[in-house]
């Protein structure tokens, strides 16, 4: 292995630069002025010590690792080019200038959480949620229009402590806590209809 040790390497226009073989060059400024091209095999390694500054873009056509990164301003997920319309795309950003909160955008159908290549969540464009397993809150849960739910108990007796279930019109005002005349219309008039309640300690 040879070793070339100088303080400048700088090509004249229409002039190549080739070193064959195992050479370490060890550079105080590498001036190009056109395209540059770095080894002659995909199994090349080039190893640079300090940063790596680009003007432009940084692409690979492999995989990037690294221990941290961190973008000031976008992190585009898909195809085509950053800030185009291509679709999917997902872009994580923040509103800049100072402002407070992290935003995700999506754009291309449905967005989709998997766990081990299973659906688990999913967000389609109407804000919709399908969750494939329970959803758990400390605080409440509310809706400006209809929750719908199967397997609710309906009766007390099956319901867990603190849990909900449904009685119908007709058990409620048919049975021996409501007396007088109106239990019958009571009961025929609220028959169809579902009552929630909290089942208590």
């Amino acid at each position: 292995m040879s070793i070339l040790k100088v303080n400048n390497i700088k090509p004249y226009s229409g002039e190549s630069l080739t070193v064959s073989g195992s050479t370490t060059f060890v550079v105080g400024n590498l001036t190009c002025n056109s395209n540059t091209t770095l080894g002659d095999g995909a199994t090349d390694t080039h190893t640079f010590t300090g940063n790596i500054t680009a003007s432009g873009h940084i692409s690979a056509s492999g995989d990037i690792y690294g221990q941290e990164g961190r973008f000031e301003a976008n992190v585009w997920i898909g195809g085509g080019e950053v800030g185009d319309n291509t679709v999917p795309r997902i872009r994580l950003h923040t509103l800049g200038g100072g402002s407070p909160g992290l935003f995700m955008d999506y754009e291309g159908g449905a967005l989709t959480f998997r766990y081990d290549n299973s659906a688990v969540v999913t967000f389609d464009s109407t804000g919709s949620i399908d969750s494939k397993g329970n959803i758990t809150a400390a605080g409440y849960i509310s809706a400006s229009a209809n929750i719908i739910a199967d397997g609710i108990p309906t009766s007390a007796a099956s319901a867990s402590t603190n849990g909900l279930y449904t009685l119908s019109g007709s058990q409620i005002f048919s049975s021996s806590a409501f007396t007088g005349g109106s239990n019958a219309f009571l009961a025929g008039a609220f028959s169809s209809s579902l009552f929630v309640f909290k089942k208590g300690a």
